[in-house]
Protein backbone atom coordinates (compact mmCIF):
# COMPACT_ATOMS: atom_id res chain seq x y z
CA UNK A 1 0.00 0.00 0.00
CA UNK A 2 1.31 3.54 -1.01
CA UNK A 3 2.43 5.32 2.20
CA UNK A 4 -0.03 9.04 2.86
CA UNK A 5 2.31 11.56 4.21
CA UNK A 6 1.67 15.26 6.09
CA UNK A 7 3.60 16.94 4.89
CA UNK A 8 5.03 19.89 7.39
CA UNK A 9 6.81 23.24 6.27
CA UNK A 10 8.43 26.14 7.91
CA UNK A 11 10.25 29.20 7.61
CA UNK A 12 13.20 28.88 9.72
CA UNK A 13 15.29 25.93 11.43
CA UNK A 14 13.90 27.16 15.04
CA UNK A 15 10.60 26.45 13.22
CA UNK A 16 11.14 22.95 12.20
CA UNK A 17 13.71 21.66 13.96
CA UNK A 18 11.72 20.28 16.72
CA UNK A 19 9.55 18.26 13.94
CA UNK A 20 12.87 16.97 12.54
CA UNK A 21 14.16 15.88 15.92
CA UNK A 22 11.53 14.18 16.92
CA UNK A 23 11.09 11.95 13.79
CA UNK A 24 12.33 8.60 13.69
CA UNK A 25 13.55 6.20 10.04
CA UNK A 26 14.49 9.30 8.54
CA UNK A 27 15.02 9.53 5.16
CA UNK A 28 17.11 13.00 3.76
CA UNK A 29 15.90 14.14 -0.04
CA UNK A 30 18.10 17.08 -1.11
CA UNK A 31 16.99 19.40 -3.15
CA UNK A 32 19.27 22.59 -4.61
CA UNK A 33 19.10 24.45 -1.04
CA UNK A 34 16.72 22.14 0.69
CA UNK A 35 16.43 18.95 2.69
CA UNK A 36 13.22 17.06 2.94
CA UNK A 37 13.02 14.93 5.91
CA UNK A 38 10.78 11.42 5.36
CA UNK A 39 10.24 9.63 8.51
CA UNK A 40 7.63 8.95 11.02
CA UNK A 41 6.10 11.58 13.66
CA UNK A 42 3.47 10.23 16.37
CA UNK A 43 3.01 6.66 14.46
CA UNK A 44 2.63 8.45 10.95
CA UNK A 45 4.27 9.01 7.86
CA UNK A 46 5.47 12.63 7.53
CA UNK A 47 7.90 14.81 5.32
CA UNK A 48 9.55 17.85 7.34
CA UNK A 49 11.21 20.82 5.60
CA UNK A 50 12.37 24.16 5.53
CA UNK A 51 11.58 26.58 3.03
CA UNK A 52 13.17 30.19 4.42
CA UNK A 53 11.35 33.24 4.80
CA UNK A 54 8.91 34.34 1.81
CA UNK A 55 6.46 33.76 -0.50
CA UNK A 56 8.09 32.64 -3.13
CA UNK A 57 10.21 29.97 -0.65
CA UNK A 58 7.00 28.55 0.30
CA UNK A 59 5.34 28.28 -2.72
CA UNK A 60 8.17 26.94 -4.21
CA UNK A 61 9.03 24.32 -1.53
CA UNK A 62 5.21 23.61 -1.25
CA UNK A 63 4.60 22.19 -4.72
CA UNK A 64 8.04 20.68 -4.67
CA UNK A 65 6.88 18.64 -2.10
CA UNK A 66 3.74 17.77 -3.52
CA UNK A 67 5.74 16.66 -6.67
CA UNK A 68 8.05 14.44 -5.24
CA UNK A 69 6.09 12.28 -2.79
CA UNK A 70 2.96 11.12 -4.46
CA UNK A 71 0.56 10.69 -1.68
CA UNK A 72 0.66 14.12 0.29
CA UNK A 73 -2.50 13.60 2.03
CA UNK A 74 -2.32 17.33 4.12
CA UNK A 75 0.11 20.40 4.55
CA UNK A 76 0.42 21.82 7.48
CA UNK A 77 2.55 25.02 7.41
CA UNK A 78 3.51 26.34 10.95
CA UNK A 79 5.50 29.63 12.36
CA UNK A 80 5.65 32.73 14.11
CA UNK A 81 3.44 35.79 13.20
CA UNK A 82 2.26 39.47 14.35
CA UNK A 83 -0.62 39.96 15.82
CA UNK A 84 -3.73 42.14 14.10
CA UNK A 85 -5.90 41.26 16.80
CA UNK A 86 -5.48 43.31 20.02
CA UNK A 87 -7.04 40.38 22.09
CA UNK A 88 -3.71 38.59 20.99
CA UNK A 89 -1.10 38.29 23.48
CA UNK A 90 2.83 37.24 23.07
CA UNK A 91 2.79 33.33 22.85
CA UNK A 92 -0.94 32.82 21.96
CA UNK A 93 -1.55 30.77 18.29
CA UNK A 94 -3.69 31.88 15.69
CA UNK A 95 -4.95 28.61 13.39
CA UNK A 96 -5.82 29.57 10.26
CA UNK A 97 -9.52 29.83 9.12
CA UNK A 98 -8.93 31.32 5.97
CA UNK A 99 -6.01 33.08 4.25
CA UNK A 100 -5.21 36.19 1.77
CA UNK A 101 -2.37 37.97 -0.08
CA UNK A 102 -2.66 41.50 2.08
CA UNK A 103 -0.51 43.23 -0.47
CA UNK A 104 -2.17 42.49 -3.88
CA UNK A 105 -3.81 45.19 -5.17
CA UNK A 106 -4.58 44.71 -8.85
CA UNK A 107 -7.41 46.96 -9.18
CA UNK A 108 -9.08 47.70 -11.30
CA UNK A 109 -8.58 44.25 -12.65
CA UNK A 110 -9.91 42.96 -9.54
CA UNK A 111 -12.72 44.40 -7.36
CA UNK A 112 -11.41 44.60 -4.14
CA UNK A 113 -7.84 44.52 -2.73
CA UNK A 114 -6.69 40.70 -2.23
CA UNK A 115 -8.77 39.42 -5.36
CA UNK A 116 -6.80 37.44 -7.77
CA UNK A 117 -7.31 38.94 -11.66
CA UNK A 118 -10.17 37.49 -13.33
CA UNK A 119 -10.50 34.81 -10.83
CA UNK A 120 -12.97 34.85 -7.93
CA UNK A 121 -9.96 33.86 -5.58
CA UNK A 122 -9.37 36.28 -2.63
CA UNK A 123 -9.69 33.71 0.67
CA UNK A 124 -8.16 30.65 1.09
CA UNK A 125 -10.16 28.13 3.12
CA UNK A 126 -7.86 26.04 5.21
CA UNK A 127 -9.34 22.19 6.04
CA UNK A 128 -12.38 22.31 8.61
CA UNK A 129 -11.12 18.99 9.73
CA UNK A 130 -7.77 19.86 10.45
CA UNK A 131 -9.08 23.21 12.33
CA UNK A 132 -10.97 21.08 14.56
CA UNK A 133 -8.62 18.57 15.35
CA UNK A 134 -6.01 21.62 15.99
CA UNK A 135 -8.81 23.18 18.39
CA UNK A 136 -8.26 20.22 20.50
CA UNK A 137 -4.66 21.14 21.31
CA UNK A 138 -3.73 22.09 24.87
CA UNK A 139 -0.65 25.12 25.23
CA UNK A 140 -0.59 25.84 29.01
CA UNK A 141 -0.71 29.73 29.15
CA UNK A 142 -2.01 30.55 25.82
CA UNK A 143 -4.59 30.76 24.08
CA UNK A 144 -6.30 28.86 20.83
CA UNK A 145 -8.02 30.81 18.46
CA UNK A 146 -8.38 30.71 14.92
CA UNK A 147 -8.97 33.59 12.64
CA UNK A 148 -7.50 35.52 9.06
CA UNK A 149 -3.89 34.70 8.36
CA UNK A 150 -3.10 37.81 5.73
CA UNK A 151 0.53 37.09 4.05
CA UNK A 152 2.88 39.92 1.84
CA UNK A 153 6.07 40.09 1.00
CA UNK A 154 7.30 43.02 3.50
CA UNK A 155 7.42 42.65 7.46
CA UNK A 156 4.84 44.93 9.05
CA UNK A 157 5.92 46.83 12.34
CA UNK A 158 3.57 48.59 14.38
CA UNK A 159 3.98 51.68 12.37
CA UNK A 160 3.20 50.62 9.16
CA UNK A 161 0.18 48.22 10.57
CA UNK A 162 -1.42 51.38 11.51
CA UNK A 163 -0.90 52.98 8.70
CA UNK A 164 -2.49 49.83 7.22
CA UNK A 165 -6.01 49.96 8.56
CA UNK A 166 -7.40 47.74 5.47
CA UNK A 167 -5.90 44.98 7.15
CA UNK A 168 -8.68 44.56 9.62
CA UNK A 169 -11.13 46.96 8.30
CA UNK A 170 -11.33 45.06 4.95
CA UNK A 171 -9.57 41.56 5.23
CA UNK A 172 -10.49 40.99 9.29
CA UNK A 173 -7.27 40.11 9.91
CA UNK A 174 -6.47 38.05 12.47
CA UNK A 175 -2.32 38.57 12.13
CA UNK A 176 0.44 38.54 9.45
CA UNK A 177 2.68 36.88 7.64
CA UNK A 178 5.36 36.09 5.16
CA UNK A 179 4.26 32.64 4.05
CA UNK A 180 1.06 31.34 4.58
CA UNK A 181 -1.51 32.31 1.77
CA UNK A 182 1.52 31.00 -0.97
CA UNK A 183 1.48 27.51 0.64
CA UNK A 184 -2.87 27.87 1.31
CA UNK A 185 -2.80 29.04 -2.42
CA UNK A 186 -0.11 26.19 -3.86
CA UNK A 187 -2.39 23.39 -1.94
CA UNK A 188 -5.60 24.68 -3.26
CA UNK A 189 -4.54 24.58 -6.56
CA UNK A 190 -3.39 20.44 -6.07
CA UNK A 191 -6.72 20.05 -3.56
CA UNK A 192 -4.62 19.37 -0.64
CA UNK A 193 -6.00 19.83 2.53
CA UNK A 194 -4.15 22.75 4.44
CA UNK A 195 -3.70 24.07 7.81
CA UNK A 196 -1.68 27.30 9.01
CA UNK A 197 -0.60 27.33 12.46
CA UNK A 198 0.91 30.50 14.19
CA UNK A 199 2.56 31.67 17.64
CA UNK A 200 2.31 35.06 17.89
CA UNK A 201 5.63 37.28 18.26
CA UNK A 202 4.71 40.50 18.19
CA UNK A 203 1.46 42.44 18.82
CA UNK A 204 -0.20 45.71 17.26
CA UNK A 205 0.56 47.54 20.59
CA UNK A 206 4.27 47.65 20.13
CA UNK A 207 5.22 44.62 22.45
CA UNK A 208 7.26 42.16 20.94
CA UNK A 209 9.75 39.37 21.49
CA UNK A 210 12.92 40.96 22.61
CA UNK A 211 14.88 37.87 22.26
CA UNK A 212 13.53 35.58 19.33
CA UNK A 213 16.28 33.02 19.96
CA UNK A 214 14.57 31.98 23.40
CA UNK A 215 10.90 32.38 21.94
CA UNK A 216 11.48 30.21 18.70
CA UNK A 217 11.78 27.20 21.71
CA UNK A 218 8.50 28.34 22.95
CA UNK A 219 6.99 28.98 19.57
CA UNK A 220 8.48 25.29 18.25
CA UNK A 221 6.93 23.54 21.41
CA UNK A 222 3.13 25.13 21.19
CA UNK A 223 2.70 24.30 17.37
CA UNK A 224 4.87 21.12 17.87
CA UNK A 225 1.62 20.48 20.97
CA UNK A 226 -0.86 21.18 17.90
CA UNK A 227 0.45 19.47 15.42
CA UNK A 228 0.64 16.37 18.04
CA UNK A 229 -3.11 16.60 18.72
CA UNK A 230 -3.69 16.92 14.71
CA UNK A 231 -1.76 13.45 14.54
CA UNK A 232 -2.94 11.77 17.12
CA UNK A 233 -6.90 12.26 16.71
CA UNK A 234 -6.66 12.16 12.65
CA UNK A 235 -9.01 9.43 10.96
CA UNK A 236 -8.44 8.75 7.37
Amino acid sequence: MAKKYFGIIGAMSQEVDCYRDSLSDIVKHRWFDYTFYEGKLKGRDVVVVKSEIGITHAALVTQKLIDSFDSITNIIFSGVAGALDKDLDIGDVVISESLAYHDLDARPFAPVRGQIPYTDLRFFEADEYLISLARKAQVPGQKIVKGVVLTGHQFLDKKRRRRKSYLTKEFNGTCVDMEGCAVAHASYVNGIPFLIIRSISDRADGRAVTDFGAFANIVANNNLRVLESILDNYRD
